[in-house]
């Protein structure tokens, strides 16, 4: 049997960036530093859809480690986004999402538009609002 070219060798890849809770937080100090609240929420954003776009047996896989801590609110708001993932779901919350040091002592406001305070606290999704992170769910929802 005669080996093949590197050229003709096909590696199955995903048909998504698999992109575990884990290893996002890397990814998200990068885009909060070139391009601040906005880049980073991109970030969360996009990694929520790939969330729903892998397949089933793969979703628990990829909320169920831990990412590394690096700023209080993106830890809460990371945690809160794979509780509502999970529960959107019906899979178990990953443990260390449930970590006290993953809930914030104070009100943080992603988003800095005072006028709509109201309506985004009442549109914040319950994992997040027990967070005291104040998104408006909607801002998970993929256009």
């Amino acid at each position: 049997m005669a080996l093949k070219s590197v050229e003709n060798i096909k590696v199955y890849s995903p048909p998504w960036p698999i992109t575990s809770s884990g290893n996002i937080a890397a990814t998200l100090q990068s885009a909060l530093r070139i391009s601040g609240v906005h880049g980073g929420f991109g970030v969360v954003r996009e990694w929520v859809n790939e969330f729903r776009r892998a397949p089933d047996w793969a979703k628990l896989l990829i909320i169920e480690s831990e990412p590394a801590r690096f700023d209080e609110r993106w830890d809460a708001l990371l945690a809160g986004v794979c509780e509502y993932l999970a529960f959107g779901e019906s899979l178990r919350v990953p443990r260390w999402a449930l970590f006290p040091s993953r809930f914030l002592e104070y009100g943080w406001w992603v988003t800095n538009l005072e006028g709509l305070r109201a309506v985004v606290m009442r549109d914040t999704p319950p994992a997040l609002l027990a967070r005291n992170v104040f998104l408006d769910g909607t801002a998970l929802e993929s256009v």
